[in-house]
């Protein structure tokens, strides 16, 4: 609870530590997102049937998209579009 507070309270510039640029704040970042990754007992939920199926079904489209991308290059050149 105390790193989500501390990270809230930086990235709205409530509170300001001299000296230390965004670093903090990516480190913060990273403890919040390894919480939630490995720890089923987190404060923040991030389980939803509908967000998992779209997960699934946009990382399938991104594994297809260079396959696109080099399709449409070659076919560019092909047509000298």
């Amino acid at each position: 609870m105390f790193i989500y507070v501390i990270t809230f309270l930086l990235v709205l510039r409530i509170i300001q530590i001299p000296y230390i640029d965004y670093r903090l704040e990516a480190c913060l970042f990273a403890i919040i997102i390894l919480n939630l990754a490995s720890n089923p007992n987190s404060i923040i939920n991030l389980e939803f049937k509908i967000l998992n199926y779209l997960g699934k079904v946009s990382y399938g489209l991104y594994m297809y998209h260079s396959i696109a991308i080099i399709l449409t290059i070659k076919l560019s050149i092909y047509f000298s579009i």
